[in-house]
C-alpha cells in the first residue's frame, strides 16, 4: 500500500513517524475534498450529475485507503507507547547507576545517557500526542465520510467508531502512569 510505514516495536523510527503522519494528513485530506464534492442523489440514485457513481466509488476507494491508515495509527500508537516505557525503564537503570559511581569520565558517561534518554521520551511523547490527534481527525473524518454513500449500497463496517475498538490513551496510559513512576524515583 503506498505510504504504508512498518514501525519496528522496539525502535520506532521518528522520521518514519512523521512521515505517516503527514501522508495520513494527505489521505484525509483527499477524503474531505471526495465527500464535500459528492454531487446530490436522489434515492433512487438519479443524479444531475451523469457520472455520480463514479465519484461515490471514488470517494469509497479513498475512504478505504484512510480506514488502512486508521490501523497504522493505532499500531504506531502501540509501538510508541512501547518505547516510551523502555526508554522509561532504561532511564531508571542508568539514573540509578550513575548514584553509585565515583568515576568522573564513567559518571559524564552516564550523564550523556540520562540526557540522551529523556530527550527520547520528550521526542517519542511529542509523537504520540500528534498521533493520538491524528486518530481522533481520522475517526471523525470517516464518519463524515460514512454518512455519505450512493443510494442502495450499505457503508462497510470500519474501525474507529464501533464501541469495542481501541481509542486513543489521551492521559492516564500505561506508559503515562510508568513515567510518573520513574520520574518520581529521580527525586
Amino acid at each position: 500500500m503506498p505510504g504504508h510505514v512498518d514501525i519496528d516495536k522496539e525502535n520506532v523510527n521518528l522520521k518514519e513517524a512523521e512521515k505517516a503522519l503527514e501522508s495520513t494528513k494527505k489521505c484525509m485530506e483527499d477524503l474531505d475534498r471526495s465527500v464535500h464534492s459528492l454531487p446530490s442523489v436522489d434515492e433512487d440514485g438519479n443524479s444531475e450529475c451523469p457520472f455520480a457513481d463514479e465519484l461515490y466509488a471514488k470517494k469509497e476507494e479513498l475512504q478505504k485507503t484512510l480506514e488502512a491508515r486508521l490501523k497504522d495509527l493505532f499500531e504506531m500508537l502501540k509501538a510508541v507507547d512501547a518505547e516510551i516505557k523502555r526508554c522509561g525503564k532504561n532511564l531508571a537503570v542508568v539514573t540509578a547507576h550513575h548514584h553509585r559511581i565515583h568515576g568522573e569520565k564513567v559518571r559524564d558517561k552516564y550523564s550523556d545517557e540520562e540526557f540522551k534518554l529523556a530527550a527520547r521520551i520528550k521526542q517519542l511523547t511529542e509523537i504520540r500526542e500528534q498521533i493520538q490527534k491524528a486518530i481522533k481527525a481520522v475517526q471523525k473524518a470517516l464518519a463524515e465520510s460514512k454518512a455519505r454513500y450512493y443510494p442502495g449500497t450499505k457503508p462497510d463496517e470500519w474501525p474507529g467508531i464501533s464501541d469495542d475498538s481501541p481509542t486513543p490513551p489521551l492521559k492516564g496510559s500505561d506508559a503515562d502512569r510508568e513515567l510518573d513512576d520513574l520520574l518520581e524515583l529521580e527525586s
